[in-house]
């Protein structure tokens, strides 16, 4: 997996690997296609996985921010002479803020996300011309695949960090 998280730098890389890359006259390549696909499919999913994780993780929080405030009366006394404690004050205070912060790193993690698309026909087409055999050009075009399947988990895995430090920050507030 590249190391970058840059998009353009994990496409130079992949590229670069798929350019120097020369398949050998007579071997079956067909089958390393399909896993490109499998693999593909599966750092797709892997962003929707996240996206869907940090989007129940915003309704946590707003139903959160709703049941906040009863809960904060409730534990408030009911003699309007009598102050709160400056301990419980800090506790609320300190909820609300991680609460918001919370919600900060669960809208960022569901944002849309900048991806790498597959490359067009046009490349396909090029690189089916360049090769006299169908699997020579299968083996080549597998490797251009791994750009974009490598740059989706990296996505995913940089999104999937902040629904993370979301769900921290939101167990402190439960626990504050």
């Amino acid at each position: 997996m590249a190391t970058s998280g840059n998009p353009s730098q994990i496409r130079e890389e992949w590229f670069g690997k798929a350019n120097a890359y020369t398949p050998k006259k007579g071997t079956e390549y067909g089958w390393v296609l399909d896993y490109a696909k499998l693999r593909l499919g599966w750092a797709t999913e892997s962003i929707h996985r996240v996206d869907s994780k940090a989007l129940e993780l915003v309704k946590v929080i707003l139903i959160s921010f709703a049941g906040f405030w009863p809960a904060i009366k409730l534990l408030s006394p009911a003699d309007p002479k009598v102050h709160p404690s400056q301990c419980f004050l800090v506790l609320v205070g300190c909820a609300y803020l991680s609460l918001f912060i919370s919600g900060l790193f669960a809208l960022w993690a569901y944002l849309p996300k900048k991806r790498m698309w597959l490359v067009a026909e046009d490349m396909a087409l090029a690189c089916a011309d360049r090769f006299d055999r169908k699997d020579e050009a299968i083996a080549k075009f597998s490797q251009a695949i791994s750009a974009t399947i490598e740059s989706e988990l990296e996505t995913a895995a940089k999104y999937g960090r902040k629904t993370r430090i979301s769900i921290g920050f939101l167990l402190l507030a439960l626990f504050s």
